[in-house]
C-alpha cells in the first residue's frame, strides 16, 4: 500500500488525496463511495478526484479468485478456441470488471458476434452476468443489443450478443450542433423509453455504452448493472449504486433505489457533453442556459440535470414531448367544385346526365370536402 500511495502522491502532488484514496480502496467496493464522501469532509474537489480514480482501483482480494479447480485464463490464449461448441474466438474486443469480450464467428454460418466470457468470479459476479442474460432475453427491442446465445462450460459463463459496429454516442467528434445531435438523441430517448416501459432501468448509460452506426442509429449495450423495477425483484444491496462518475445521478451514488430518473440524468449529461465537449460543472443551470441550442432544448436539458430527482422529468416521454419537433401543420383543404368533380367521372352526360348527377350527389353528401 505504501508503494501505491507513493506513486499516487508523485502523480497528483497531493498528500491528502493519497491518504484518502488509500483508505477508501482498502474497503469493500460497495462501501467505497460512502467512505469517500465521509473522508473528504465536504471537500468537493477532493471527492471528485477520488471518485475519478476509483474505477482504476485494483479489485478487493478474492474478487477475481477462480474456483479451486479452474486456473486463471490469459485472454490471448483463448483466441481460436470454440465456445459452446459453436463460437470460435477471433480477437479480443475489450476487458471489463466481469470478464473479457471477444469477436467470435459462428462455426455454422460464419456470422460475427460479440462473446462475453466470465471465468471463476465470485458468486455475486456470476449472478450479475446471469441477470444481464435474463434482461437481454426480456428486452427484445430495437435499439438494444440482442442476445444470440448463452451458456456455461469449463468453469465459465458466456453470453453471445450481436456485434455492433459504431462509435460511442453521438457517433461523431464533439462538440456538435443541436441540428446534428437531434436525430441521434431522439432515437436514443425512444429506445430508453421502450426499455423503461418494459420495467428496466439501465443504470449505467454513458457514451461507451451507446454505439452509433454510420446511419445514425444508436444501440444500447451493457446491461450488467441494470435493474428491474417491477415486482417480484430482489435488489441486491449496493450492486446498482456504482454507475459511472460524471454520468450517474447524485442519488445513485448514494445507493438509492433504481428508477427511470437515473437514466434521464445520464442522458442529460450525454447531451450536454455532445454539445460542449465537457461535463456539466457545479453551476449546471447557468451552464445549460448558455448551451448552443434553442431555448426549449436548453430548458429540458437543464431539467434532466437537476441535482434533486424531484426536479427532473418523471418519464422519458415527458422529455420527448419537448424535444421532438411538432408535426407540420396540415394545409387546409380547399373544396372541390362541381366542374372538377365532373372530370373525375366517366360516361355520357347527354340524356342520362351521368357525370352531372354523380357530381351533384357527391357535393350533396360531402359539401366538396
Amino acid at each position: 500500500m505504501a508503494a501505491r500511495g507513493t506513486q499516487l502522491t508523485a502523480a497528483t502532488n497531493d498528500d491528502r488525496l493519497s491518504d484518502v484514496y488509500g483508505d477508501v480502496i482498502e474497503r469493500p467496493p460497495r462501501e467505497r463511495i460512502a467512505a469517500a464522501r465521509r473522508l473528504c469532509g465536504g471537500d468537493a474537489a477532493l471527492l471528485r478526484e477520488v471518485l475519478r480514480l476509483l474505477p482504476h482501483a485494483e479489485p478487493e482480494p478474492g474478487f477475481l479468485r477462480p474456483p479451486s479447480d479452474v486456473a486463471p485464463r490469459d485472454p490471448a490464449a483463448e483466441i481460436g478456441r470454440v465456445v459452446g461448441g459453436r463460437w470460435r474466438l477471433v480477437r479480443l474486443l475489450g476487458e471489463g470488471a466481469t470478464g473479457f469480450v471477444f469477436e467470435a464467428r459462428d462455426a455454422e454460418t460464419d456470422r460475427r458476434a460479440a462473446l462475453k466470457l466470465v471465468y471463476g468470479l465470485s458468486d455475486e459476479s456470476i449472478r450479475a452476468v446471469r441477470r444481464e442474460i435474463a434482461l437481454l432475453r426480456w428486452l427484445r427491442l430495437p435499439g438494444v443489443v440482442q442476445l444470440i446465445d448463452d451458456g456455461a462450460e469449463e468453469g465459465a459463463v458466456f453470453c453471445v450478443m450481436e456485434i455492433v459496429d459504431g462509435a460511442p454516442f453521438p457517433g461523431v467528434p464533439i462538440p456538435i450542433t443541436w441540428e446534428a445531435l437531434e436525430p441521434v438523441a431522439l432515437g436514443l430517448l425512444e429506445t430508453v423509453a421502450s426499455v423503461h416501459a418494459a420495467g428496466v432501468v439501465h443504470c449505467d448509460l454513458k457514451p461507451f455504452n451507446v454505439l452509433v452506426d454510420a446511419r445514425g442509429a444508436a444501440t444500447i449495450l451493457d446491461l450488467g448493472i441494470s435493474a428491474e423495477t417491477r415486482a417480484p425483484f430482489v435488489r441486491e444491496p449496493g450492486i446498482y449504486s456504482g454507475g459511472t462518475e460524471h454520468y450517474a445521478a447524485p442519488e445513485q451514488l448514494r445507493g438509492a433505489t433504481p428508477e427511470p430518473r437515473w437514466d434521464i440524468y445520464s442522458i442529460g449529461v450525454m447531451l450536454f457533453q455532445a454539445l460542449t465537449d465537457r461535463y456539466p460543472g457545479p453551476e449546471t443551470q447557468l451552464e445549460c442556459a448558455a448551451l448552443p441550442a434553442p431555448s426549449h432544448i436548453r430548458r429540458v436539458i437543464a431539467s434532466m440535470l437537476a441535482p434533486r430527482r424531484s426536479g427532473r422529468p418523471l418519464t422519458i416521454g415527458a422529455v420527448l414531448r419537448v424535444l421532438r419537433p411538432p408535426p407540420p401543420r396540415k394545409a387546409r383543404r380547399r373544396l372541390w367544385t362541381d366542374a372538377e368533380l365532373r372530370e373525375r367521372f366517366a360516361g355520357p352526360d347527354l340524356l342520362i346526365h351521368l357525370r352531372e348527377d354523380a357530381s351533384a350527389e357527391i357535393l350533396r353528401r360531402t359539401g366538396g370536402r
